[in-house]
């Protein structure tokens, strides 16, 4: 099986559980796996036969961006199942990982991440 990702998305989101982190936000990455056939697109050089990188990001910009969450795990499986809706018929599975910098940890640490994928 072939895969397409698109990673390294960054997002200045307001979510997480204390409130000083809806109110100044946080850097977060979100990176996404596509497996699927890549051999129609490669052999067409058509975009109609590719998953769009541009769709991609705006079904999760629209999620990051959006209502003030709690949990990176809602985040992760919202952007999951709004690109299955979208992208479902063009592949077999998607994987969906979303990292938080600077969690509000005590120790030192770089970052938080959640991973899950599709279908369920």
């Amino acid at each position: 099986m072939d895969t397409l990702s698109v990673n390294g998305m960054k997002f200045l989101g307001y979510h997480g559980v204390q409130d000083f982190e809806k109110e100044e936000g946080n850097d977060f990455i979100v990176d996404v796996k596509f497996h699927t056939d890549l051999s129609k697109a490669g052999r067409s050089d058509d975009l109609s036969d590719a998953i769009n990188y541009t769709d991609v990001q705006q079904i999760t910009a629209e999620i990051m961006k959006g209502e003030s969450v709690d949990l990176i795990e809602t985040l992760c499986f919202q952007i999951g199942e709004a690109l299955t809706k979208n992208f479902i018929n063009q592949c077999e599975k998607i994987d969906v990982r979303i990292r938080k910098l600077r969690p509000p940890i005590q120790a030192p640490i770089d970052h938080t991440e959640v991973s899950m994928s599709w279908p369920r």
